[in-house]
């Protein structure tokens, strides 16, 4: 079974690229144009109601929701967002130390465009490996 994966990236080139590659890997592919797709964003309460995650994975780009993509992972998690920090991607323009370092911090990736997409592979398939070993127990 495939991953969950949501896309939030404006470039169409880049989101076609990225939608082809996730998807051929076997994984349901959804795009989101912001951060709106977040339940806790769309609740009243300003917390996440579900109790499974919506995706499995989310790649956003850094730039693409008036804040930064790692800012709005950090938003998440206050609200009671159910996906994970390590199963969330940031793509940025520009590389830089100080993104990465908060990344880790947080416990998500960052892929500075131009990426090697066997970075991204083996990132996609490090989550479903993970994730079938948590739905086994």
């Amino acid at each position: 079974m495939g991953l969950r994966v949501v896309i939030m990236e404006p470039d169409r080139d880049d989101r076609t690229m990225l939608m082809k590659l996730v998807g051929d890997l076997g994984h349901e592919v959804s795009i989101a144009s912001g951060k709106e797709y977040c339940r806790a964003v769309q609740s009243s309460s300003g917390q996440c109601p579900l109790s499974e995650p919506c995706c499995d994975l989310q790649i956003i780009n850094n730039s693409q929701v008036g804040e930064s993509g790692l800012e709005l992972i950090s938003w998440q998690q206050r609200h009671g967002c159910m996906i994970s920090p390590e199963n969330s991607a940031v793509v940025a323009e520009k590389r830089s130390n100080d993104l990465s370092m908060k990344a880790r911090r947080l416990g998500s990736r960052t892929f500075f465009k131009p990426f090697l997409v066997k970075e991204l592979v083996d990132w996609v398939y490090q989550v479903k490996k993970v994730k079938r070993k948590g739905s086994t127990r």
